[in-house]
């Protein structure tokens, strides 16, 4: 027979098979990862201006033909996941 826990507040609350994953239950770990990467990502790229002057230098900048930064498409990424 399980020890209960004074502490434990879930007792006798639902049973674990009831209850809704909680961000604590490590369930969602993956998005809170893909939002600190998507954040850090947002960092970095606001870096570029600040020590170049403008967006020259930025990668996705670049590449894209100056349409877009990575920080401008980790903020789309950061607020789609976030709801």
């Amino acid at each position: 027979m399980p020890v209960c826990d004074p502490k434990d507040s879930s007792i006798g609350n639902a049973s674990d098979g009831d209850m809704a994953p909680t961000a604590t239950s490590g369930r969602y770990d993956n998005f809170d990862a893909l939002r600190l990467f998507a954040a850090v990502a947002v960092l970095l790229s606001h870096s570029v201006p600040i020590t170049y002057g403008d967006n020259r230098y930025e990668i996705l900048y670049r590449i894209s033909g100056g349409q877009t930064t990575v920080g401008e498409l980790a903020v789309v990424v950061f607020f789609a996941m976030s709801g």
